[in-house]
Parts: structure tokens; C-alpha cells; sequence
């Protein structure tokens, strides 16, 4: 759901949650969308107000798992 224009992704995304706030679902994309663009700060945000609405979702969680480990990586190249 991130290939392609991931511009207009990052906007119809956006435009989903002002219609349905809060959904889950829709954030979990939204998280994957600020990724694929490379904005992992505002992914891992993203994924952590889903997981927090819907803990029981496993995917959402795996995927809250990879931004942080990815997080830490970063951080670790930008210490060196």
C-alpha cells in the first residue's frame, strides 16, 4: 500500500483520517506512508497512537517493533 506516488498515498491517508479520526487501521497506514517517505519520526508517532487504540493487532504491533528497531539504528549512525 506504499508503492507508487507516495505523495498523493501520504494525502488520500491523511484525508482518510480527517473523515474516520482515531481508526486504527487508517493510522497504521498512515505510519506506513510517513515511512515510506522516509519520515520516521512522524512513522513511529503514527504507529505508536494505533497500537495504543488496537493493542491486540499483532501486524500493527510488528510493524511499531521494525520502526523502533530502525529508530535505533539511526540513532546509533547519527552517535558515531
Amino acid at each position: 500500500n506504499t508503492e507508487g506516488d507516495l505523495e498523493e498515498a501520504l494525502a488520500s491517508s491523511l484525508r482518510s483520517l480527517e473523515l474516520e479520526p482515531n481508526h486504527p487501521g487508517k493510522m497504521d497506514t498512515l505510519a506506513r506512508c510517513y515511512y515510506a517517505l522516509g519520515q520516521l519520526d512522524k512513522a513511529l508517532e503514527t504507529q505508536i497512537a494505533a497500537v495504543q487504540l488496537e493493542p491486540q493487532t499483532g501486524q500493527m504491533s510488528r510493524q511499531l517493533a521494525l520502526f523502533r528497531e530502525e529508530a535505533a539504528v539511526a540513532a546509533r549512525a547519527t552517535s558515531d
